[in-house]
C-alpha cells in the first residue's frame, strides 16, 4: 500500500491552506492493531530513537485505509506544541473519518505523562466538534509504547469480532 506524507501550504491564488504531498511511503501491512501502527511509525520515522519530540497524525477513511500522514509538531528534548487549528486543517483537508496521534519521548520512557493525558482530552474535544473519530494517542519510547485513551480494550479499537466498533466513544 502507498501512504502519502503531507505538508500544508498556502494556495497562492486565495491564500487558503492546501495539502501538498511530500513523499509516498510504501507499506506492506494494514493498520488493524496498535502494534502494526507503532511498527509503521518506528520503521518509517524511527520514533523510538529520536532525540527531539515529534508528533505525527495518521488519518484514515471509514475502512481504516490511511488517507495520509502528517508531522503536526517538531519540538525539543522534552516538549512539543500541538495546535488544534493545524490538526483540524489536516484532518479536514485529508478527508479523515478517523485518526490517531503519536509522539515520542526522547528520554526513552513510553509512559504517558499528565500533560499527554490533558492534551488527549483537548484533541478529543476538537475531534468531537469536527465529527472525526479520535481513535488513540500513542506515546512511544525505547521501551515500547503506551496509550492515552483508555477505552476498555487492549488492542482492538478498530475492529470488534471482525466488525467496526460502532459504540466507541471515548471520554463520554
Amino acid at each position: 500500500m502507498e501512504i502519502k506524507r503531507y505538508i500544508t501550504f498556502r494556495n497562492k491564488k486565495n491564500n487558503f491552506p492546501i495539502l501538498k504531498e511530500k513523499e509516498k511511503i510504501q507499506w506492506n501491512s494494514d493498520f488493524s492493531t496498535y502494534d502494526k501502527i507503532i511498527d509503521f511509525l518506528n520503521k518509517t520515522f524511527e520514533m523510538e530513537y529520536l532525540e527531539e519530540e515529534y508528533v505525527y497524525i495518521i488519518s484514515f477513511n471509514c475502512q481504516m485505509i490511511p488517507q495520509g500522514v502528517f508531522e503536526l509538531s517538531h519540538g525539543t528534548a522534552d516538549t512539543s506544541i500541538i495546535k488544534m487549528r493545524e490538526l483540524a486543517i489536516f484532518l479536514l483537508l485529508s478527508g479523515a473519518n478517523k485518526f490517531i496521534v503519536a509522539h515520542n519521548h526522547p528520554n526513552g520512557s513510553k509512559d504517558a505523562s499528565v500533560n499527554d493525558i490533558n492534551i488527549t482530552r483537548k484533541i478529543q474535544e476538537m475531534a468531537n466538534f469536527i465529527e472525526v473519530d479520535f481513535l488513540q494517542h500513542f506515546t512511544i519510547g525505547n521501551d515500547g509504547y503506551d496509550t492515552c485513551i483508555d477505552n476498555g480494550e487492549d488492542d482492538d479499537i478498530f475492529k470488534k469480532n471482525g466488525e467496526e466498533d460502532e459504540d466507541y466513544m471515548p471520554f463520554n
